[in-house]
């Protein structure tokens, strides 16, 4: 009686860098045997195949790029990022690790920076109205002079920016 040997069910990091190319200083991954570049589709996702195992891999392009770059699966409970926040921008030197629970505070910081925003007041067209986010909460603030709201709206950014900073200076 023949024994099968069972395949895995994914493409493991030895046979990913057997199959694959990656380029560390541009961030494109090619096929070794046939010299065609992977590309993303538009959930952020690329399939690779094993030709060897006849199994495939679907996986978020970002996280195959740093898997490529670093010889390594992510461990579980961590999330590949771009330091750059351009998920497109994937050269080794943007790609960081964090936590779930500090890819969740990055993901909901950087959405609170690029929402805040200036408004007309509704009833005063003397004044402006400052829109924005923080801690799970709406806020509305509201200026007499429009410049004393772009510089509250700077003040703002600034510290979004300080929390954000620390994700993409540390790690």
């Amino acid at each position: 009686m023949q024994q099968t040997k069972e395949s895995p069910k994914v493409v493991s990091i030895d046979r990913l860098q057997a199959i694959l190319n990656y380029d560390p200083a541009s961030g494109t991954v090619t096929v070794r045997k046939s010299g065609r570049v992977l590309f993303p589709d538009t959930s952020d996702m690329t399939t690779v195949y094993d030709p060897v195992l006849k199994v495939k891999r679907k996986i978020k392009f970002i996280k195959l790029c740093w898997m490529l770059a670093n010889n390594a699966e992510v461990p579980v409970g961590y999330k590949v990022f771009a330091k750059d926040f351009c998920e497109g921008n994937t050269k080794a030197n943007n790609l960081g690790l964090i936590p779930d629970s500090e890819y969740l505070l990055l993901v909901k910081t950087f959405a609170y920076l690029n929402e805040a925003k200036i408004v007309p007041h509704p009833e005063d067209a003397y004044k402006s109205v400052l829109e924005y986010r923080m801690n799970k909460s709406s806020r509305r603030e509201t200026f007499d002079d429009l410049d004393e709201a772009r510089n509250r709206l700077d003040q703002l950014k600034k510290q979004l920016v300080k929390k954000i900073s620390r994700f993409i200076l540390t790690k």
